[in-house]
């Protein structure tokens, strides 16, 4: 069977702009990029809103919701995992909407096909210098969990949610919510998806020689509100962007 997913990439309030392509697309499953939160000129009930169309969403079976810099904003109390766009009236509206146990059905990341899609993709340093010879899928796998219960427990964020250098964190690059499109180098054999940078367009940014195991293929998808999404066919395991002016 043939399945069809939509991915779409950073919202920042809005919603409509999902719902149009999801309604355009009928795919089989969609999968969200995470920063479902925060926008300029924003204010609490805009957030309010926007925490209404999670809380449904986010119990819809064809659906995940991947956490993004902008949600760990609201979903963990400590401050390290506190972000530009965070205010105390978007917190406790937010989490008037979303407990906890709505917080715990986004994860770090998914597997769609080969392709690994997370907010802000893995950068071969972080796995390089923390994976201490792991496999890489165990390695991601236990760590983001360590990551999601240290931060439900209100402790500071660890290295794979730590924002890096360029964006005045104290890593060398940014974790899996924070790694800048600039800054990226993919992991050998593994295909990432992921948004976080804005940008006009989608970016490509492959790694290796096509004709080596060692290579990979990661998109940066364009973070304006969702105006570029892409489309994962299970047949052949591509993956084609499109600009919802196409819609």
């Amino acid at each position: 069977m043939n399945i069809k997913t939509v991915i779409i990439p950073d919202l920042h309030l809005h919603w409509q702009t999902a719902d149009n392509i999801i309604a355009h697309e009928a795919p089989d499953k969609i999968v969200f990029l995470g920063d479902y939160f925060d926008n300029f000129d924003d204010n609490a009930i805009m957030n309010q809103v926007m925490a209404e169309w999670v809380k449904n969403s986010i119990d819809q079976p064809n659906r995940i919701h991947i956490m993004g810099n902008h949600d760990t904003n609201y979903a963990f109390r400590h401050r390290s995992y506190k972000c530009s766009g965070y205010t105390s009236a978007k917190e406790e509206t937010i989490n008037l909407i979303l407990k906890q146990s709505d917080w715990r059905k986004m994860p770090l990341y998914t597997q769609v096909g080969s392709w690994l899609c997370s907010h802000a993709g893995v950068h071969h340093h972080m796995y390089d210098h923390y994976g201490n010879g792991q496999d890489f899928n165990s390695w991601l796998k236990n760590t983001c969990e360590f990551a999601l219960e240290n931060a439900f427990a209100n402790k500071p964020c660890v290295s794979i949610l730590q924002a890096g250098r360029s964006r005045g964190g104290i890593e060398t690059v940014g974790g899996i919510n924070w790694c800048d499109a600039d800054e990226f180098s993919g992991i050998p054999g593994v295909n990432q998806i992921f948004g976080h940078t804005p940008q006009k367009k989608p970016r490509w940014i492959n790694k290796g020689s096509s004709l080596s195991k060692e290579y990979s293929q990661n998109l940066c998808l364009d973070v304006s509100y969702a105006h570029y999404y892409a489309i994962h066919d299970s047949k052949d395991d591509s993956i084609k962007t499109h600009w919802i002016g196409d819609l």
